[in-house]
């Protein structure tokens, strides 16, 4: 799976971190109303390395999986505790959620 990362000059500073969230029914079949935890406070590539030339993250979906439905989003995290004057409580992340997406599996 592969998404981007959002990391841009301006944000290069910051820890970050990402969540991977999905939702899986069977064809003919109801969707559920909740997406599942599948990873959290993942690295940008499995390696630990950051983000590549094109500011791509990636991570490997365990599988096989069941024919069906797929939807699934990604959850960025960014820590700015260190940008934050001493009295602020820490740690403090930003949070954003990518737009579903979906696909189907034969």
């Amino acid at each position: 799976m592969q998404w981007n990362s959002g990391i841009d000059a301006d944000r290069s500073y910051y820890p970050a971190k990402w969540d991977f969230y999905f939702k899986y029914w069977p064809f003919g079949g109801t969707e559920p109303a909740y997406f599942s935890v599948a990873r959290t406070d993942m690295p940008c590539h499995d390696d630990g390395s950051g983000p590549d030339a094109s500011g791509n993250c990636s991570t490997y979906v365990a599988g096989p999986q069941p024919a069906g439905n797929w939807k699934y989003f990604i959850r960025g995290h960014l820590n700015i505790a260190q940008s934050l004057p001493g009295y602020m409580p820490n740690p403090t992340d930003l949070y954003i959620d990518s737009s579903p997406s979906a696909f189907t599996s034969p």
